[in-house]
């Protein structure tokens, strides 16, 4: 994506002109009417700015894109337990990565599982090409309100070296200026540097030059958890948050049937290698492995699946986990 200036025009510019100002005085800045507040997801994706999210491969990034804009659709307040401040517009999602046919199923799933109605999916607008993405997105700007762009993948729309300060900069800048212009907000999707999930989460593992980092307002990462349905989500780089929430990830669940992820709300403390919060824990061995044989008896169900039943039969006790279970 080049550096492109424009001009804001149609129906999706903001109404304020006072935002479109260069020059404020304080008493100016307190009285401006920011509406809902500064948050589309709060503490995680700041609305008129850029946001990225990181992560090892295969966790599960793009799905999460694709169920929270099916969220903002959806006219949902909350999304993983936190809440959302969305004003009615359309999501627009760039897929470089993944083509009509491949998503057709998986799309399917989700908006099965999130029960969306048929109407408000036309709110949702995929663009499967990563040539002049600018133009596209502008174009769509020009004629609809839009929350949220969600650029899946940043490698594939960006012309030129990722290492490339200069570069990164001008692509960052024309990004910039749609957020600022059509009051939208951006989600680049990135990847880290090879092996970074063998260390703790750190928004300086983001390939390429810095200046991605430097750019994005907020920076979040998901990995996986103690199990392959379990992920931790972590604010790696918050410029409106506490420090308090960056040494936490909250801990979801992941479910594979319907590809939806859900809160758990429980978090996890402290930015060190993903622990095996139970593996010291003490249970009663033959009590909980006599449990899941019994769900597990004559049929076909995996670890997961019995445990997500033993779970649900048990609401007052902590069912150990996958890995317990396979290892005892």
């Amino acid at each position: 994506m080049r550096e492109v200036r424009h001009e804001a025009t149609g129906v999706a510019k903001r109404k304020s002109e006072d935002i479109e100002k260069k020059w404020f005085t304080v008493n100016e800045i307190f009285e401006l009417k920011i509406g809902s507040g500064i948050w589309l997801w709060d503490n995680y994706i700041p609305k008129g700015e850029i946001t990225g999210i990181t992560g090892p491969s295969d966790t599960g990034k793009s799905t999460l894109l694709r169920q929270l804009a099916m969220a903002i659709i959806s006219g949902a307040t909350e999304f993983l337990g936190k809440p959302l401040h969305i004003n009615g517009g359309d999501v627009i999602y760039i897929s470089t990565e993944d083509g009509v046919i491949g998503l057709q199923e998986s799309l399917q799933k989700q908006v099965t599982g999130m029960q969306i109605d048929k109407e408000r999916l036309n709110q949702l607008h995929f663009l499967f090409d990563d040539q002049d993405i600018f133009s596209e997105i502008l174009e769509q700007l020009k004629t609809r309100k839009v929350e949220l762009i969600i650029v899946d993948s940043m490698s594939d729309t960006f012309e030129g070296n990722a290492n490339d300060f200069v570069g990164v900069r001008a692509y960052m800048r024309s990004l910039k200026r749609l957020c600022r212009d059509f009051g939208c907000s951006v989600i680049l999707l990135h990847h880290n540097v090879k092996n970074s999930e063998k260390s703790s989460p750190d928004k300086n593992k983001l390939n390429g030059s810095q200046a991605w980092e430097a750019k994005m307002r907020s920076l979040i990462e998901l990995r996986l958890g103690e199990n392959h349905s379990q992920r931790l989500l972590t604010i790696l780089k918050g410029n409106y948050v506490t420090q308090e929430l960056k040494k936490q990830s909250i801990v979801i669940d992941f479910d594979g049937e319907q590809l939806l992820y859900s809160t758990t709300g429980a978090t996890y403390n402290g930015h060190g290698a993903v622990k095996k919060q139970e593996s010291n824990k003490k249970y009663n061995k033959e009590y909980w492995v006599e449990q899941m044989w019994i769900v597990r008896d004559d049929t076909s169900l995996s670890f997961e699946e019995a445990r997500s039943q033993l779970v649900a039969m048990h609401p007052d006790e902590h069912v150990p986990s996958t890995t317990w279970f396979k290892e005892n």
